[in-house]
């Protein structure tokens, strides 16, 4: 369970902070918790437009509602912990 608070900076511009149960703490950034708030900011104001999300870890760029129901998010990933092996 992801608990997401979000603030409206600006026209598309969101501030977003999430707490990850499973981590016991809030996240420096969450994709999946962006994309819930744009979304839901997009459906309550009936528009479907690009969002940027604001987070602790940096920016996150999410695409309006594309034909085919699909999201894009784009934005800088870094992988912090490990060992990781991919």
């Amino acid at each position: 369970i992801h608990v997401n608070a979000s603030y409206h900076l600006t026209k598309n511009i969101l501030f977003v902070r999430t707490y990850e149960r499973s981590l016991y703490r809030l996240t420096q950034s969450c994709g999946t918790g962006s994309i819930s708030c744009a979304s839901l900011l997009n459906y309550i104001n009936k528009k479907n437009i690009a969002r940027t999300v604001k987070t602790k870890g940096g920016v996150i760029n999410i695409s309006e509602i594309l034909p085919d129901n699909t999201i894009n998010m784009s934005g800088k990933a870094i992988i912090t912990g490990g060992p990781y092996n991919f």
